[in-house]
Protein backbone atom coordinates (compact mmCIF):
# COMPACT_ATOMS: atom_id res chain seq x y z
CA UNK A 1 0.00 0.00 0.00
CA UNK A 2 2.83 2.38 0.83
CA UNK A 3 4.38 1.80 -2.60
CA UNK A 4 1.06 2.62 -4.28
CA UNK A 5 0.71 5.87 -2.32
CA UNK A 6 4.31 6.81 -3.13
CA UNK A 7 3.77 6.18 -6.86
CA UNK A 8 0.61 8.29 -6.76
CA UNK A 9 2.60 11.42 -5.96
CA UNK A 10 5.67 10.88 -8.17
CA UNK A 11 5.36 13.14 -11.22
CA UNK A 12 4.74 11.16 -14.38
CA UNK A 13 7.42 11.36 -17.07
CA UNK A 14 5.38 13.16 -19.70
CA UNK A 15 6.30 15.89 -22.08
CA UNK A 16 3.86 18.72 -21.55
CA UNK A 17 4.23 19.71 -25.20
CA UNK A 18 3.31 16.24 -26.40
CA UNK A 19 -0.16 16.44 -24.79
CA UNK A 20 -0.69 20.16 -25.34
CA UNK A 21 -3.58 19.60 -27.80
CA UNK A 22 -5.59 18.06 -24.95
CA UNK A 23 -4.84 20.85 -22.46
CA UNK A 24 -7.33 23.62 -21.87
CA UNK A 25 -10.84 24.27 -20.61
CA UNK A 26 -13.52 22.11 -22.21
CA UNK A 27 -17.27 21.98 -21.85
CA UNK A 28 -20.74 22.22 -23.25
CA UNK A 29 -22.10 25.74 -23.79
CA UNK A 30 -23.82 25.49 -20.38
CA UNK A 31 -20.59 24.41 -18.67
CA UNK A 32 -18.46 27.08 -20.36
CA UNK A 33 -20.96 29.76 -19.29
CA UNK A 34 -21.10 28.27 -15.78
CA UNK A 35 -24.89 28.40 -15.89
CA UNK A 36 -27.05 26.85 -13.15
CA UNK A 37 -27.50 23.09 -13.62
CA UNK A 38 -31.24 23.48 -12.98
CA UNK A 39 -33.27 26.58 -13.75
CA UNK A 40 -33.29 28.80 -10.67
CA UNK A 41 -30.71 26.59 -8.98
CA UNK A 42 -27.59 27.61 -7.11
CA UNK A 43 -25.24 24.83 -8.27
CA UNK A 44 -23.40 25.86 -11.41
CA UNK A 45 -22.28 23.66 -14.30
CA UNK A 46 -18.49 23.54 -14.43
CA UNK A 47 -16.21 22.96 -17.42
CA UNK A 48 -13.39 20.41 -17.33
CA UNK A 49 -9.88 21.84 -17.15
CA UNK A 50 -7.01 19.65 -18.35
CA UNK A 51 -3.38 20.41 -17.61
CA UNK A 52 -0.10 18.51 -18.02
CA UNK A 53 -0.53 16.33 -14.90
CA UNK A 54 -4.06 17.03 -13.69
CA UNK A 55 -7.70 17.46 -14.62
CA UNK A 56 -10.42 19.15 -12.62
CA UNK A 57 -14.11 19.87 -12.79
CA UNK A 58 -15.20 22.36 -10.16
CA UNK A 59 -13.94 21.14 -6.78
CA UNK A 60 -13.00 17.63 -8.01
CA UNK A 61 -9.35 17.14 -8.97
CA UNK A 62 -7.68 14.19 -10.70
CA UNK A 63 -3.98 13.48 -11.02
CA UNK A 64 -3.28 12.14 -14.52
CA UNK A 65 -0.81 9.53 -15.65
CA UNK A 66 -0.93 9.80 -19.45
CA UNK A 67 -0.93 6.99 -22.02
CA UNK A 68 0.76 7.39 -25.41
CA UNK A 69 -0.99 9.38 -28.13
CA UNK A 70 -2.31 7.54 -31.18
CA UNK A 71 -3.18 9.19 -34.46
CA UNK A 72 -6.43 7.62 -35.61
CA UNK A 73 -8.59 8.05 -38.67
CA UNK A 74 -11.06 10.16 -36.67
CA UNK A 75 -8.57 12.21 -34.62
CA UNK A 76 -6.01 11.99 -31.86
CA UNK A 77 -6.59 9.43 -29.12
CA UNK A 78 -4.95 9.26 -25.77
CA UNK A 79 -5.97 8.49 -22.29
CA UNK A 80 -4.83 8.60 -18.75
CA UNK A 81 -5.20 6.84 -15.50
CA UNK A 82 -6.84 9.41 -13.27
CA UNK A 83 -6.66 9.33 -9.50
CA UNK A 84 -9.57 11.48 -8.42
CA UNK A 85 -11.07 12.60 -5.17
CA UNK A 86 -10.46 14.43 -1.96
CA UNK A 87 -10.89 12.31 1.17
CA UNK A 88 -10.93 9.01 -0.70
CA UNK A 89 -9.01 8.62 -3.96
CA UNK A 90 -10.57 6.51 -6.70
CA UNK A 91 -8.87 5.42 -9.90
CA UNK A 92 -10.41 5.79 -13.36
CA UNK A 93 -9.29 4.98 -16.89
CA UNK A 94 -10.09 8.03 -18.99
CA UNK A 95 -10.06 7.79 -22.77
CA UNK A 96 -9.76 11.05 -24.74
CA UNK A 97 -10.60 11.45 -28.41
CA UNK A 98 -9.82 14.82 -29.95
CA UNK A 99 -11.43 15.59 -33.32
CA UNK A 100 -10.49 19.06 -34.44
CA UNK A 101 -11.69 21.28 -31.60
CA UNK A 102 -14.06 18.69 -30.11
CA UNK A 103 -13.07 16.49 -27.19
CA UNK A 104 -14.92 13.39 -26.05
CA UNK A 105 -14.06 11.77 -22.73
CA UNK A 106 -14.79 8.13 -21.96
CA UNK A 107 -14.68 7.28 -18.25
CA UNK A 108 -13.49 3.74 -17.53
CA UNK A 109 -13.83 3.36 -21.32
CA UNK A 110 -17.58 2.72 -20.93
CA UNK A 111 -19.42 5.97 -20.25
CA UNK A 112 -18.78 8.58 -22.93
CA UNK A 113 -19.32 12.27 -22.39
CA UNK A 114 -21.15 14.38 -24.88
CA UNK A 115 -18.77 16.25 -27.20
CA UNK A 116 -16.99 19.09 -25.40
CA UNK A 117 -15.78 22.27 -27.07
CA UNK A 118 -12.98 24.56 -25.99
CA UNK A 119 -14.38 27.24 -23.72
CA UNK A 120 -13.66 30.84 -24.70
CA UNK A 121 -10.78 32.32 -22.73
CA UNK A 122 -11.86 35.31 -20.68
Amino acid sequence: MLIFLTLLFIPAAVSAEEYEDFHGTWGTPQQCAREPIQEGGTVMAEPIEIGPLWMRQGPIWCRLSWFPIEEREDGLFSGAQGFCGEDAVRGYWIGMLLRGDELRLRWDFFRASEPLQRCPVS
